[in-house]
């Protein structure tokens, strides 16, 4: 906030620019230079495997979150469905399209659109502020894009899931953490799935 600028690059510190890619930034830059009414692009994240990371999904529902958490989707048919639906398994990651939101891991975002609405909700210590700035920005009318050409590599760690099912709320503060947050994005866009 301490700093004016054109946009803003949103990016964990545990990424890794390709070699193959050395103008990422600028290609980003260019992208938002070519199109004045989006808002917000999303590059493709890989792990350091070189898959591709479900970096772009859905406006989750309520129930989303805890069907992932738990795992009924390893269980359920119906529970894995809305997963893939969710995390967008139907959607060709190569390709460069409109996409609900993307992981705050690494985004670039247009400077005045970010300033209108007040940069992230300071209501959200951790997880799904990035959802809810995408969502924030769509409602303005100001898209949110993915990339499918430009790569980055994320050492995604998802340290909230290190322990698997319900144990993860008793053992693991990070899933509490999401799950509060999961709480406040659903309270606040109550009634506009």
């Amino acid at each position: 906030k301490k700093f004016e600028a054109k946009y803003y690059f949103i990016a964990n510190p545990d990424l890794v620019f390709m070699e193959n890619q050395p103008d990422t930034v600028a290609r980003l830059y260019k992208f938002m230079e070519d199109n004045p009414k989006i808002g917000i692009v999303a590059p493709r994240l890989v792990l350091k495997s070189g898959v591709t990371q479900p970096s772009c999904m859905r406006f989750p529902r309520f129930f989303d979150q805890p069907i992932y958490r738990l795992g009924l989707h390893k269980k359920y048919e119906w529970a894995r469905r809305r997963v893939e639906w969710l995390l967008m398994k139907d959607f060709d990651h190569t390709k460069s399209q409109p996409i609900d939101w993307a992981t705050g891991a690494a985004f670039f975002v247009r400077g005045d659109m970010l300033k209108k609405v007040g940069f992230f909700d300071e209501r959200y210590f951790m997880y799904f502020e990035d959802c809810d700035l995408c969502r924030t920005f769509w409602s303005r009318g100001w898209p949110v894009y993915y990339k499918g050409d430009i790569v980055i590599q994320h050492g995604h760690e998802r340290a909230s899931a290190k322990v698997p099912g319900l144990k993860s709320i008793l053992l693991n503060p990070l899933t509490r953490i999401h799950l509060k947050s999961l709480v406040k994005y659903a309270w606040k866009w109550r009634g506009r799935n």
